[in-house]
């Protein structure tokens, strides 16, 4: 084996390594498994703000509360910025409060695909077709601390058609986002990704 191919191993281990100690895996594109859901993913930046106390989110104080285990802010938090809402915690003290999940979604390629460069336009993204990301799978795990309303859909109503009822929300705070879209939140706004709930570890609980 070469010495620039050994060198190009050690890069990739090391690049690897970094988003694995960030909670961001990167895999090729596969097909999620059954046990996962989908879930339409936002982002909020109230959840970056990491001296925001406990108290502001639904996942304060109570017995199943955040503040009781020791962590009064964002930044206390072990997963931290990878922090966010999801309508599995129905409101204060709930027992989803502190709930590890984790999102899979794929980045899209807007250098080769016409579509997603006018998803980019329409969201209010300029000069999309310069942007120049890797598609790939994103594995995102983010801890729950707050309440996240469900977004609904009327779907449609002509015979043949799906018809979408209800979609569960999660909300995450932008540099999550950012992790979970090859660092384009912003342009993308709001993204489906499949998810699951995972073992509170994934997250440092």
């Amino acid at each position: 084996m070469s010495r620039l191919h050994l060198h190009g191993l050690a890069l990739a281990l090391a690049l690897a390594s970094s988003d694995i100690a960030l909670g961001v895996l990167v895999t090729n594109p596969a097909a999620p498994a059954a046990s996962y859901a989908t879930v339409a993913v936002g982002y909020d930046t109230v959840y970056d703000a990491p001296d925001t106390p406990m108290s502001a989110v639904a996942c304060s104080d109570g017995v199943a509360g955040l503040l009781p285990l020791g962590f009064p802010t964002f930044r206390s938090l072990p997963s931290f910025p990878r922090i966010g809402a999801i309508s599995s915690i129905a409101g204060w003290n709930s027992s989803a409060c502190g709930t590890c999940w984790e999102l899979r979604s794929t980045c899209p390629d807007t250098r080769s695909s016409s579509a997603s460069a006018d998803a980019l336009e329409a969201a209010g993204a300029a000069d999309s077709t310069s942007v120049d990301f890797v598609p790939g799978m994103r594995i995102v795990h983010f801890l729950a601390v707050d309440h996240a309303d469900a977004a609904s859909s009327e779907g449609l109503q002509d015979e043949g058609e799906v018809v979408f009822t209800q979609l569960e929300e999660a909300t995450l705070s932008r540099q999550a986002m950012d992790m979970l879209t090859c660092g384009h939140a912003v342009q993308l706004g709001v993204v489906e990704a499949a998810y699951r709930e995972v073992d509170p570890a994934m997250c440092g609980l």
